[in-house]
């Protein structure tokens, strides 16, 4: 088994397949002693568990891998005695996380959740402890972006804070630092606090400084370094903040092999950024670069495909606003409808990039308004997005508040008023059931000057009671959850009385999440 773990952390940090597949095999065959005792035999199949998922996430991604990787992480971690117990916890945590991660199979936060707190409770050293907390950690900042429930994310936060304390001059650090800075910066979208962003800058410069230049993770945790400074670029508008985000992402793509996927996201992110820099500079040789590195990226193909196609549209939108060209702007509105030709019917990410094509044409209507067609086809993608039921709300909402504002602008009452009014009835799935009260409260102030928008253009065009209803709609959407919370479960408990009761004990618990909020002290 020694050689199999061997070879298991030489793949891992040489991303080599070849020793990765030796590691499986070296571990199946000390499997098959049958002199191992119970405990040993766990503990082999716990190794097992690991090498399986490196060789997925590192060689050929075979989802057979991680089936099996789960059953023998979850057989191990069923030995419920020996010292070797947190270490089967913590190898079945992390087999469940990459199982959740690549698959996106959400239920297993049912399960990864308790087996992060077992490997917490029977950690017995701070080195262990430090480890579980992370796990943990990672598990509540899952269930944080399932649930969008902020009270997780906190709790993410302060359990990874506890792991870089209780791991001050290990190796193990660097990591631990990586995991606190995305959870910041994962806080710092739901409520847009500053004070996360600079943590998220800091936890990751930190990381960065510590993690070994040939660390598989270092790519990732560049990319989140990049992501940071831009975000508080916009807030600050300090440059030093964009010129640092180029050179990370400049050092993530010297890092990347050429030939990799990854090479193509790194390249993505830095053609992105380098765009940011030329609408700051308005320079044509700073878009001329992003245009040069976005195709790149784009040229490499794989399920990100789309992804990096709109991110060259967006390159050449830029160099469009900046030189005016309009030819740009027809060649970005291509590239989105390639883009969008690659994405299923109904996947979700659907809505984002109909959204975003539709928003293009709007652009390509107010520079050359003879071409009115293209403002009606935007009006067409606009409703295909805010329709698209897989879509998330927030997509959605977004696409019928872009068609209700396009349409105002360019004087189309009637389709302005239905947009509008469409993204008014989508605003319960913005402040979903899921979200704690702070952060429904918090998106509807966000989005609160669409429900006054609707209801001018609903007064436009003399619809005086439809007006009142908007207004009332936007303003009684908590009440509504809560009204909806209160059914009558008779019917259901006479022929299903087990679903009743689930039904029953989902309703405190959202009554729970969104109970009294009390004032702060002024």
């Amino acid at each position: 088994m020694q050689f199999g773990i061997a070879y298991r952390e030489r793949g891992t940090v040489q991303r080599s397949p070849d020793d990765l597949g030796r590691a499986v095999d070296l571990t199946r065959r000390a499997l098959a002693d049958l002199t191992l005792l119970p405990q040993h035999r766990a503990d082999v199949l716990s190794m097992l568990a690991l090498a399986l998922t490196a060789r997925f996430e590192l060689g050929g991604r075979d989802p057979r891998d991680l089936t099996e990787a789960l059953i023998v992480a979850r057989e191990s971690a069923s030995a419920d005695t020996g010292p070797g117990r947190y270490t089967r916890l913590n190898n079945l945590g992390f087999v469940l996380n990459a199982n959740l991660h690549h698959r996106g199979d959400w239920s297993l936060l049912a399960e990864l959740i308790p087996v992060a707190e077992s490997a917490v409770a029977t950690a017995d050293n701070q080195h262990d402890r430090a480890n579980a907390w992370v796990l943990l950690s990672i598990a509540l900042g899952r269930r944080a972006e399932a649930t969008g429930n902020l009270n997780d994310l906190t709790e993410a936060v302060t359990r990874a804070r506890a792991a870089v304390a209780a791991s001050e001059g290990r190796p193990e650090q660097a990591g631990h630092l990586f995991n606190l800075a995305k959870l910041c910066l994962d806080r710092y979208e739901f409520v847009h606090s500053i004070e996360d962003l600079d943590s998220a800058v800091t936890y990751a410069r930190a990381a960065r400084e510590a993690m070994d230049d040939g660390d598989p993770r270092r790519g990732d945790l560049l990319s989140l370094l990049s992501s940071a400074l831009e975000n508080r670029f916009g807030l600050r508008r300090k440059v030093d903040d964009l010129l640092e985000a180029v050179d990370v992402c400049e050092e993530a793509v010297l890092g990347s092999p050429p030939s990799s996927v990854r090479h193509a996201a790194m390249l993505s992110n830095l053609g992105n950024i380098r765009r940011v820099l030329a609408e700051w500079t308005q320079q044509l040789s700073d878009i001329n670069e992003a245009i040069r590195v976005a195709t790149r990226a784009a040229t490499i193909d794989g399920e990100q495909g789309p992804s990096r196609r709109s991110n060259l549209a967006a390159c050449y939108v830029e160099r469009f606003r900046i030189d005016g060209d309009i030819g740009d702007l027809d060649h970005a509105v291509e590239l989105l409808r390639q883009a969008l030709a690659r994405v299923p019917t109904g996947a979700p990410s659907r809505a984002a990039f109909l959204s975003e094509l539709g928003q293009r044409l709007v652009e390509r209507y107010s520079a050359a308004p003879a071409a009115s067609h293209a403002l009606t086809e935007a009006i067409g993608l606009f409703r295909e997005a805010a329709e698209l039921e897989t879509a998330p709300g927030l997509d959605r909402f977004r696409a019928a508040s872009r068609w209700g504002l396009a349409a105002d602008q360019h004087g189309r009452h009637l389709d302005a008023a239905e947009g509008s009014a469409t993204a008014v009835s989508l605003l319960p799935l913005v402040a979903w059931h899921g979200l704690d009260r702070r952060s429904q409260e918090a998106q509807l102030r966000r989005w609160s000057l669409i429900v006054t928008m609707a209801a001018a253009q609903a007064i436009t065009l003399d619809r005086l009671h439809t007006s009142v209803e908007l207004l009332e709609q936007g303003r009684n959407v908590l009440w509504a959850h809560q009204l909806g919370r209160r059914a009558d479960l008779n019917d259901l408990r006479a022929v299903a009385p087990d679903l009743a009761d689930r039904m029953d004990a989902v309703r405190r618990a959202l009554d729970a999440m969104t109970g009294p909020v009390r004032e702060r002290g002024r």
